[in-house]
């Protein structure tokens, strides 16, 4: 389960790329891209939130942006954040799936060392402790 706060960070972020590419032109598509390729990579989600984020800031920004822009600009904008949209997705995933393999193996080493400690430490036929253990 994602935690509201972060879902809401990433969510106002996108926003904020959307809004400052509707209202600054001239760096549209830098903020676009910054925007949809970064959210995904700073925030531990999964793809599907990642996703989800994206299909609202997309529905927003052609909601805010078809009858205000020229249809060239927002064509152009909306195909451009689709893009990088599913970009961001991608290398999101990627990032995250990384993330989440050096979770599951620091959590295997240390079941793995409390493992070796109580083997150690105690003997397997009897239970009781072993020479190392009183040393």
């Amino acid at each position: 389960m994602i935690h509201p706060v972060v879902m809401f960070f990433s969510l106002t972020t996108l926003l904020a790329g959307i809004g400052i590419a509707y209202c600054q032109p001239h760096v549209r598509t830098v903020t676009m891209i910054a925007c949809t390729l970064v959210v995904p990579v700073i925030s531990i989600c999964n793809t599907f939130t990642n996703i989800l984020i994206h299909l609202i800031g997309l529905m927003l920004y052609a909601v805010i942006c078809y009858g205000t822009l020229d249809f060239k600009v927002f064509f152009w904008g909306f195909s451009n954040l689709l893009i990088f949209s599913v970009a961001g997705d991608v290398l999101g995933h990627v990032v995250n799936k990384q993330r989440a393999q050096r979770f599951v193996y620091a959590a295997t080493s240390k079941a793995m060392a409390e493992v070796q400690s109580r083997y150690a430490h105690y003997d397997e036929l009897t239970g009781l402790q072993n020479r190392r253990a009183f040393e």
